[in-house]
């Protein structure tokens, strides 16, 4: 498959001060994930099972919450970041202000001029944004209590969908890339959980450069 070349940006470059706080942001997933990695490895009882939903239902909202960092310049035009309460009203702004927010898992590399070429991971499921709130609310579900009318809940099959979504915001923070609003710069993360490390970068494009929707004929 052929790499892509990532469109540039058009809003005002990522400070070092967003670049640290994005990295705490992922700093904060990576804990959560290993976390949730080691308790899953071993055969574990509801009240595991619960535990495992809070940090994954933290973890979607940090993913969220993310995105105040990521979007900061743009959403300044329409609100003050600070204003914001809760991971709801953060999604609903973010994406007011930049619909292409959420993470692009990528495997790729720079080129000598700073152009990212890379491609989406094939190989492996990630966690897409439409999948988000069903996500949520499942984890929701675990973490409240349950009506002494409702059937018993299949607790096998409760433990493989944290597995499985464990796994997939892995993959989908491996290494990814953050569009910014503007389609001018962009942020790039990685999350190794076995070393323990975090990574963030901002990426620019060369001067002059113009996307293809934009240029003229």
């Amino acid at each position: 498959m052929p790499g892509v070349v990532v469109r540039p940006f058009r809003a005002m470059p990522p400070t070092r001060d967003d670049v640290d706080a994005y990295r705490g942001v992922i700093n904060d997933i990576g804990t959560r994930l290993r976390l949730v990695r080691d308790l899953l490895r071993r055969p574990i009882d509801i009240a595991h099972q619960e535990w495992v939903a809070v940090e994954l239902r933290i973890v979607l909202e940090l993913i969220i919450m993310g995105s105040l960092v990521t979007n900061r310049e743009a959403i300044s035009k329409v609100s003050s970041v600070l204003k914001i309460k809760g991971v709801a009203e953060a999604q609903k702004i973010v994406e007011q202000v930049n619909p292409e927010y959420w993470p692009t898992p990528m495997a790729g590399s720079q080129r000598p001029d700073g152009t990212l070429v890379g491609e989406p991971f094939v190989a492996a499921e990630f966690l897409r944004k439409s999948e988000w709130g069903r996500e949520y609310g499942f984890l929701s579900e675990l973490v409240h209590a349950w009506s002494p009318y409702d059937p018993p809940r299949d607790e096998a099959a409760d433990v493989a969908r944290l597995q499985s979504l464990c796994e997939r915001v892995e993959v989908l923070l491996r290494q990814h890339l953050i569009t910014l609003a503007g389609y001018r710069d962009a942020y790039l993360g990685q999350l190794d959980l076995e070393k323990g490390e975090a990574l963030v970068a901002s990426l620019k494009r060369p001067p002059g450069w113009v996307a293809p929707d934009t240029a003229t004929s």
